[in-house]
Order: C-alpha cells, then sequence, then structure tokens
C-alpha cells in the first residue's frame, strides 16, 4: 500500500473510534515485546535504505524494561508503532539511525 493510503486507513480508524464505531479493548501489554516486533517487521525496510534499526536500551536495563505493561488496545498499539517507526524511517537520510 502507499503512504497516502495508510494515512487514509489511519484517519478512518480514527474517526471510528471518534464516533464510537470502534470499539477498543484495552490490556496490559508487555511493551518491549511489541517495540521489538515493531522493529523486525520494519527492518527490510531499513535495511533497504541503509538504516541503521534497533532498540536503544542498554543491555544492562533490559530486565527493567522487560517489565514494562502498558494497557493499550493490541491492535491500536500496532498502528501507532508501526506509525512511529515508518515516519522515522521516511525522514532518516540513507546510512543514518533509528534507535
Amino acid at each position: 500500500t502507499s503512504a497516502a493510503a495508510d494515512i487514509g486507513v489511519n484517519l478512518l480508524d480514527l474517526n471510528a473510534l471518534e464516533r464510537g464505531g470502534v470499539r477498543m479493548r484495552p490490556r496490559a501489554l508487555p511493551l518491549a515485546e511489541h517495540v521489538r516486533a515493531a522493529l523486525e517487521r520494519h527492518g527490510p525496510a531499513a535495511l533497504h535504505k541503509g538504516i541503521a534499526l534497533a532498540s536503544a536500551t542498554p543491555a544492562e536495563d533490559e530486565a527493567a524494561v522487560a517489565r514494562i505493561h502498558v494497557r493499550a488496545d493490541p491492535s491500536f498499539l500496532r498502528q501507532i508503532l508501526d506509525n512511529y517507526l515508518s515516519n522515522a524511517l521516511k525522514f532518516t537520510p540513507p546510512g543514518g539511525a533509528v534507535r
């Protein structure tokens, strides 16, 4: 899909949410797992553009970060993380880094 199509879908989701047409189902989610999955989904695009893409969590903090949970709807959290990473990759020049 194109970026414009993705934005259109996101706006439709937001409009539906505001009208009450979409029901969020929040629950406690391990944030690190969702961030890691998003990094994996965007890894090929980063590689193609020559951008280093990685988590910036120091190894000594990984256990603490693994205990962080957020209350969110999994599909909306995925959409938010994908949007952030997509934009970061779009606006990072080749040879740059997203952490």
